[in-house]
């Protein structure tokens, strides 16, 4: 990152995980996204933002890499969302962009 940047942005995935659970008839995948994004302004101010998400599905037998791969988008995809759907990054920018 630049010093002579008027501001910039940070984006961390602190976890993205799918933990599934099989049985022999049965199996659950229980997913979760934990982002932060951290904007540093050219004064020096900063504002950390966290957002977060869970996602669980129960299937019948085993669970595909498509099911684990589905399962793990769409609580991505919600994290996303939120994170999209927020103003707060936006307003702390403009705020210090002066």
């Amino acid at each position: 990152m630049s010093t002579a940047a008027p501001r910039y942005l940070q984006i961390i995935v602190n976890q993205l995980y799918a933990d599934v659970s099989q049985g022999s008839v049965r199996y659950n995948i229980a997913t979760k996204a934990d982002i932060a994004i951290i904007a540093t302004a050219a004064n020096g101010s900063k504002m950390t933002k966290n957002y977060r998400a869970n996602y669980s599905i129960e299937g019948a037998f085993q669970a595909s890499n498509q099911n684990i791969a589905d399962a793990v988008n769409s609580v991505l995809t919600d994290t996303i969302a939120d994170m999209s759907q927020d103003t707060s990054i936006h307003d702390f920018i403009k705020q210090n962009a002066r």
